[in-house]
């Protein structure tokens, strides 16, 4: 039996806000027309520069009961686990001083509403009671020289979300609690086979399941509706399930190691979801049916004269089945494009060389373009990533031991390069009634050269 807890909090999204001071929550109308004087002139006319991003907090208290049993050449498991999730996603906003410095984790000098509670950009609150009951038998044959697995997962997943009044929009000023269950099967079965020392093959199929997330239920997703008070679902959200099936070969040489592998995915209820930090919405919805495959390979050296090597690849392709309704009698033309956010050709390779105390790595990665939209009308073009670290580990010296420098130099060619920041938009160019979508992006970090030191004391 092994018990677990997991806390998590932090902050996300820009920080600067321009805020109307006659736009705050009345919470006894739900408008948000309720004044606050927050630069002290004595009215609540002004905008006002304040503090205000998106905060999180997280428990996850959980626990995992397992029996294990052996039975010849079979090898036993049976086992339950079980876990409460509290998330908890809120938009506090924080006083900004004439310096404009202010709590970066917006714990102080909190701005109230009228009320006394307070302002929130979103108020939302997740309990998510999960569980599943697990059995798997492992068995060997022909002399260990092969190997079946075969398992059984009933995962159960509740989103019980609440959304509380806030000065998010129009969208956020009624209050509800809307709470739906999905659960499933997951059967699994997967085989290896040692044909000599050095090669072996190998073949996986198992069924996978993700249940949508809590945003799929926000009043910023345009999923609910609330009538009297009491929320319904406008469009159907579905879990994500889907059949991976990978068969590869592996070589494990003495200087060489190996392996090939050819892989297909079919999802069903694919799902297409992103927060974006610059509005602070939430994007959930079904893209239907897709189906990924590709093939991807790897190859690593061992030690020649201090250097070691590594090449990896994938090609791949992820094709949409299906039109994607997105209104009333609107559908979208997404049958046969690309699933965004996939480039279809990656690779990596690294060289390192260790003598002694001193070690220096180089590592390379390409990433091939890959769409921004659901209908391929913008597309992210390819980049390349060059990395460098070295270390030295000096001798110990008095109470300091395992004395190392560390250098580190990220994005060497100082690369220009983005990534989209959701998967959800649909198109960049108006189709039909359907209006133009802007995509935004994350820009690549510039050149960065860090130096550290570490050592532990005795």
């Amino acid at each position: 039996m092994q018990p677990y807890y997991w806390y998590g909090y932090g902050t996300g999204s820009t920080q600067q806000r321009l805020q109307r001071e006659n736009q705050f929550l009345n919470t006894t109308t739900n408008l948000a027309n309720a004044g606050v004087d927050l630069n002290g002139d004595g009215d609540t006319l002004d905008s006002v520069i304040v503090a205000n991003s998106s905060v999180t907090r997280t428990n996850r208290p959980g626990i995992t009961a397992e029996l294990g049993h052996t039975i010849g050449a079979h090898q036993l498991k049976l086992g339950v686990w079980y876990e409460r999730a509290e998330h908890r996603q809120s938009g506090p906003m924080a006083l900004v001083d004439g310096n404009g410095n202010f709590d970066q984790w917006l714990r102080e000098n909190s701005v109230l509403r009228p009320s006394g509670t307070p302002f929130q950009s979103r108020d939302w609150l997740t309990v998510s009671p999960a569980y599943q009951a697990y059995v798997a038998d492992t068995f060997s044959f022909d002399g260990d020289k092969g190997s079946l697995s075969v398992g059984l997962r009933t995962p159960h997943i509740t989103r019980r979300f609440t959304n509380t009044a806030s000065e998010g929009g129009t969208t956020s000023l009624n209050s509800y609690t809307f709470e739906k269950s999905y659960s499933t099967l997951l059967p699994q079965i997967g085989v290896r086979y040692s044909l000599s020392k050095e090669h072996q093959i190998f073949a996986n199929i198992g069924k996978n399941f993700r249940a949508p997330p809590n945003f799929a239920f926000a009043p910023t997703n345009g999923n609910i509706t609330v009538t009297a008070g009491v929320p319904k679902l406008t469009t159907a959200i579905e879990a994500e399930t889907a059949i991976a099936t990978d068969v590869g070969y592996r070589f494990q040489g003495k200087d060489v190691t190996a392996s090939v592998t050819v892989f297909n995915v079919d999802f069903k209820n694919r799902q297409s979801n992103a927060f974006d930090p610059s509005t602070l919405k939430s994007v959930y919805s079904n893209a239907g049916k897709t189906t990924k495959r590709g093939l991807e390979f790897e190859v690593g050296t061992a030690v020649f004269g201090g250097f070691t090597a590594y090449l990896s690849g994938t090609v791949q392709q992820d094709k949409m089945k299906d039109n994607l309704l997105v209104a009333a009698g609107q559908l979208l033309p997404t049958s046969g494009k690309t699933y965004t956010l996939l480039p279809k050709y990656m690779a990596g390779t690294s060289v390192q060389y260790s003598s002694g105390p001193f070690y220096g790595r180089v590592k390379v990665k390409y990433t091939g373009p890959q769409w921004a939209t659901l209908v391929n009308d913008e597309e992210v073009p390819s980049y390349t990533m060059a990395d460098f670290d070295a270390g030295y580990k000096f001798a110990d010296f008095g109470f300091m031991k395992n004395p190392l420098l560390r250098l580190n130099v990220s994005n060497i060619f100082n690369e220009k390069y983005r990534n989209p920041n959701s998967g959800s938009v649909t198109n960049a160019v108006a189709i039909g009634a359907r209006a133009a979508q802007a995509v935004s992006y994350y820009m690549g970090a510039p050149r960065l050269v860090s130096v550290t030191f570490s050592t532990d004391f005795q």
